[in-house]
């Protein structure tokens, strides 16, 4: 074949090894007792080692003790344990080959957790099979399931990720979504309850890429930034210090192309190319010579220009400029993959070269998150470093093309109405980047009522205002929600009995307000008895009587 299949694709799993290369090819190491490493045996590889029944390989992933693949075609192969179903395949019965997955199709991406699965499919759907006892499965309920479910709350996911316990998910929007076991507060709600369905996860935006650890997450935000919360026991959300972070907190200083989580360690490309690491060192696993833990990134020693990155349980692997392969880190099962069983690396070493264009073109950076926002603003577009990527853009809702308009690295837009932005970058020898999807939503500030609700004992003028400069007032009177046809505010309203006011500010282009609602009341009094002359008495036949009223009263 003279195109390849991919960017590449590198995993690590809690104590195994895995490398899709761009041409499709499989290779497989370290521990392989539950045959993870797909090879048809259950021994231990200490070097790279081919799978030899598996080809065209675009996602790879590794759990605990089991493997995910998906092929260039959208199909996916399991391999490894099957305790709790986490194959996929209907049964609990390992397999050290390989195996088809039934009734998955068009499946772009695999992510495999302690003893569950994820696939999503290119229309952006999620599936997940295996353990649920923590409700990881988002299914509803803590169940098992041995075959691959839909997750029906989920629609429009761009990237997934499967922590020992929990799982994350990120839609085009770039909102995130956290379920599972939460004991640790990885699903970053604010709280420690297990979630069994999918929640949308309020305190961060923006987001796109995200990486699941065992009882922590981390996340990279349009702009580059880096956000961590969770365990922080070792220091793994690399904040400075050791404490837990039950919300989404960003990392200070970090602007980054790609993060992942490991065991107890984080890990980041920088927009520079360098490898950053921080968090659980014991076995040397952030790469920097030593073994002592970091709160804060720290440079991985020797490495540059990388593409792909994986943390494992207590290891790590990069791929490098030229295909170069390094791993460092625990190497007890042979993970490392140099060859020897060494108890830790701690510093990385080159295992492997593979040619090929690894790891697609960075994606464009975005200086402003997506989002709804009050005033127009004006979006900073930088390339990452040393990329020399084309950036193409539309604002049309259509996919970027190279035909589409070009933007230099440090150009802006100026969105000065709702709009749906897409870039995507084109570097030479290397893949399209993945698309940026960013939804800017101008909306006018809610009207301002004044004075508001309350009863009054006079007839009130009463005046609505909106700080959005050039925005338009409609209000109605009589409940309903206020559109572009409703009566057009234009000065102080009289309004002397009860009334149930609404208004909205609407704007060329803009999503039009939320509605301001103010209820009048009023209490003018007891109306005086009306007088009757003459008074009551006993009189001829024909008398006539005289009932008279304040001025401005009605008689009945």
């Amino acid at each position: 074949m003279t195109q390849p299949f991919g960017s590449g694709s590198v995993s690590a799993g809690a104590t195994h090894t895995l490398l899709a290369t761009p041409a499709g090819v499989v290779y497989a190491w370290g521990l392989g007792t539950a045959g993870q490493l797909g090879n048809g045996g259950n021994s231990n590889k200490a070097m790279p080692t081919v799978v030899p029944t598996l080809t065209g390989v675009v996602s790879i992933s590794g759990g605990s003790a089991h493997t995910l693949a998906a092929t260039w075609d959208g199909r996916v192969f399991a391999w490894g344990s099957n305790a709790f179903g986490r194959l996929g395949d209907g049964t609990t019965t390992s397999s050290s080959v390989p195996i088809e997955i039934a009734g998955l199709q068009n499946v772009v991406s695999v992510a495999a957790g302690g003893s569950h699965s994820l696939a999503l499919t290119a229309d952006g759907h999620v599936y997940a099979w295996g353990t649920g006892n923590s409700g990881q499965l988002g299914l509803g309920s803590f169940s098992n399931s041995l075959t691959p479910a839909l997750i029906p709350t989920l629609s429009d996911i761009i990237a997934i990720t499967a922590g020992a316990s929990h799982s994350l998910a990120v839609n085009s929007a770039g909102q995130l979504y956290a379920w599972g076991f939460n004991g640790s507060s990885q699903l970053g709600d604010g709280g420690q309850s297990a979630q069994a369905s999918p929640k949308l996860i309020t305190s961060i935006a923006g987001v796109s890429a995200v990486s699941a650890g065992v009882s922590h997450s981390v996340a990279r935000l349009y702009n580059g930034a880096g956000y961590s919360w969770g365990d922080n026991t070792n220091g793994q959300l690399g904040l400075g210090d050791t404490t837990v972070r039950r919300v989404p907190t960003q990392i200070p200083g970090l602007v980054a192309v790609d993060v992942v989580a490991g065991g107890s360690h984080g890990m980041a490309i920088r927009a520079d190319g360098a490898l950053v690491a921080w968090g659980a060192n014991a076995n040397g696993q952030l790469g920097d010579t030593t073994t002592a833990m970091r709160t804060t990134p720290v440079l991985v020693s020797g490495l540059s220009q990388v593409a792909l990155i994986a943390a494992g349980m207590s290891h790590s692997l990069a791929v490098a400029a030229g295909g170069h392969i390094w791993a460092w880190g625990a190497d007890s099962s042979g993970q490392v993959g140099d060859g020897t069983t060494t108890a830790s690396r701690t510093a990385p070493l080159d295992v492997l070269t593979a040619s090929g264009a690894w790891g697609a073109t960075p994606s464009p950076m975005l200086s402003v998150t997506p989002g709804t926002y009050g005033a127009s603003q004006t979006v900073v577009v930088t390339g990452a470093a040393g990329a020399a990527a084309d950036m193409h853009y539309t604002t049309s809702g259509a996919a970027p093309t190279q035909n589409d308009p070009l933007i230099v690295s440090g150009g802006s837009f100026v969105i000065d109405r709702s709009t749906m932005l897409r870039l995507r970058a084109w570097a030479p020898v290397r893949l399209p980047s993945a698309i940026v999807t960013a939804s800017y939503v101008l909306q006018p500030q809610v009207p301002s009522i004044v004075p508001g609700t309350a009863t009054y004992t006079s007839a009130q003028s009463v005046t609505i205002s909106t700080p959005t400069p050039d925005a338009t007032l409609r209000y109605t009177v009589d409940g309903t929600d206020p559109d572009v046809s409703s009566a057009l505010y234009t000065g102080p309203v009289v309004i002397g009995t009860f009334t149930l006011l609404k208004a909205k500010a609407f704007r060329d282009g803009w999503t039009p307000s939320s509605t301001a609602t103010e209820t009048f009341m009023f209490n003018y009094g007891t109306v005086a008895a009306p007088a009757i002359a003459p008074t009551g008495g006993i009189y001829k036949p024909g008398e006539t009587a005289i009932v008279t009223a304040v001025s401005g009263q009605q008689i009945r």
